[in-house]
């Protein structure tokens, strides 16, 4: 097993790399609970989403998927109801966060902390090379987005705000959660 001044060697070498997601940059609403998480030794953030709503068309492939609209606030409907069509889906997904953890220990004491805080989607997705936690919330809307009325795209668009927001909420607990905790 390497020893803790590898991993945080490691952990240093991660966090100065240039953010790679599709975005270039980390969301506003999620920064302060990954800076939490990213000052305890025993842990780092790879990746995440503090929730978003977007229209996408779907490819065979994951890189040949069309992004049509991609937004990580509220939106409005009259932002998206001219983007409907065929093969078109509307999706809002909540908050995500790839957590790369020194020991199993570790990983297990930062899932019951994620799952203790309404975070129901959240457990270990990797431990080789690395101990990587996926803290997920199951706030989720997938559909078919062709042929909707103007009536039921108002219903979507509130329904997926209200996702967010819990979302936000979501986050704003596990700030918290672990500004209390000392380990």
């Amino acid at each position: 097993m390497k020893t803790l001044e590898v991993f945080k060697r490691e952990k240093q070498e991660f966090l100065s790399k240039p953010d790679k997601s599709r975005k270039k940059s980390i969301d506003e609403k999620i920064k302060k609970l990954l800076e939490l998480i990213n000052e305890k030794d025993q842990y780092y953030t790879t990746s995440s989403c503090s929730g978003r709503i977007m229209i996408y068309k779907p490819g065979r492939k994951k890189q040949e998927t069309e992004w049509i609209y991609v937004s990580h606030e509220e939106i409005k409907p009259e932002e998206i109801i001219d983007k409907q069509g065929e093969g078109v889906w509307f999706k809002t997904e909540g908050p995500i966060i790839h957590i790369c953890c020194y020991t199993l220990e570790d990983a297990t004491r930062i899932i019951d902390m994620f799952r203790l805080n309404g975070w129901k989607k959240t457990g270990i997705i990797s431990l080789k090379p690395k101990i990587i936690v996926e803290a997920a919330t199951s706030l989720l809307i997938n559909q078919p987005f062709n042929d909707l009325s103007k009536e039921y795209i108002e219903i979507l668009v509130r329904e997926a705000n209200q996702k967010l927001r819990k979302g936000w909420i979501f986050i704003e607990n596990m700030e918290k959660e672990l500004s209390e905790k000392n380990d």
